[in-house]
């Protein structure tokens, strides 16, 4: 326990040797060229040149953040009592995943779509758009191939319930669309060619089979409307469900589309 609350008041102290390294050599750059450049002309350069440093600083600081966090541990999916150190101590290692993002400023267009998530042990498949999609926990993440994500989309591998810590990875399939203010919590599995729709909550350890599509906040399977029969206006949208003459099940649509 002491050893571990040793690397604890540690953290504060990795976290400024982190910013300061990273800062060292752009610093060292930009007083070089200040040196060699008369004051008018650097006055002009000085913004480009800003611009084109920073993305050396945000490289060096994300490594140097990404090393620090490992002399945390690492938690196996399991359940945890709150009153353990060992809890506090993985609560601390998340924050060099969090801290980074505000130093990111106007990077985070390029940095927090992929790169950022990877660097921290998201595993992310080939063309996959994150889509400033947020990850509480993006080791506990692992996304496949060709998934989109919208805006403000929250994956969290970890949840309080009375009085424990549950830890759970989750995993998304292939070709999945996930909608803006997504909400998906821990233990949570999506199938391949899954569509979530905008603000829908996926409730803890919930299973979600292929080639199906989920809206609203309490979850429910929808099937595929018939386009051209939705009318929506300013005064009343019909949600789309089995009780709706518009519902069309995606078996009879499969059947409709085949010819059969």
């Amino acid at each position: 326990m002491t050893h571990s609350l040793v690397r604890i008041a540690l953290m504060p102290i990795s976290l400024i040797v982190d910013i300061t390294i990273s800062a060292v050599p752009v610093l060292f750059l930009a007083k070089q060229v200040y040196e060699a450049l008369p004051l008018d002309l650097f006055l002009i350069v000085v913004v480009p040149l800003a611009l084109s440093l920073y993305p050396l600083f945000l490289a060096l600081l994300m490594g140097t953040l990404a090393l620090s966090q490992g002399l945390f541990p690492v938690l196996e999916d399991g359940v945890y009592e709150q009153t353990n150190h060992v809890i506090l101590m993985y609560e601390l290692r998340q924050l060099y995943y969090v801290i980074f993002g505000y130093f990111m400023w106007l990077y985070g267009i390029f940095l927090n779509v992929r790169l950022r998530h990877i660097a921290f042990g998201t595993q992310i498949g080939e063309g996959t758009i994150m889509g400033h999609a947020l990850l509480f926990n993006p080791e506990r993440t692992i996304i496949g191939k060709n998934c989109f994500f919208g805006y403000n989309a929250i994956i969290t591998g970890h949840v309080y319930e009375n009085g424990k810590l549950i830890l759970q990875k989750v995993k998304i399939g292939d070709n999945c669309t996930i909608g803006a203010n997504v909400v998906i919590f821990p233990g949570v599995e999506i199938g391949d060619n899954v569509i979530i729709g905008a603000n829908t909550v996926i409730p803890k350890g919930r299973k979600i089979p292929p080639n199906t599509t989920w809206v609203g906040g309490s979850l429910r399977q929808v099937g595929i409307p018939k386009r051209e029969e939705i009318k929506i206006n300013s005064r009343k949208v019909s949600l789309i469900t089995e009780d709706n003459p518009l519902f069309v099940s995606r078996e009879k649509a499969e059947l409709k589309e085949s010819g059969s």
